[in-house]
């Protein structure tokens, strides 16, 4: 997967949103929609100790699920997620 979302950033925002879409519509819990995203992120950014990736994965899942961010926002985080190098300790957001 990590090869398509160097070469293919369409594909790749196509796929989170089918998973984004599906916990939306309720079609996957959390925990389902987490690990069909945490497939799209880089490898070291995963089971890290403290606020890894799957974490900021499934607090912006919960925003969504909410209502407290739009679904359109909450793709592009999730793509920025999965397209991210270095995870911001102070922060929920992650870096190119």
């Amino acid at each position: 997967m990590s090869m398509m979302k160097e070469t293919d950033p369409t594909r790749l925002r196509i796929a989170v949103s089918r998973v984004l879409e599906a916990f939306l519509d309720r079609r996957v819990d959390g925990p389902k929609a987490v690990a069909d995203l945490v497939h799209f992120c880089r490898p070291d950014l995963c089971h890290l100790n403290g606020p890894g990736i799957e974490t900021r994965l499934a607090d912006t899942l919960a925003l969504a699920a909410t209502g407290e961010i739009g679904p359109d926002f909450a793709l592009t985080h999730l793509v920025r997620l999965a397209t991210a190098h270095v995870l911001c300790v102070e922060s929920s957001y992650a870096f190119g």
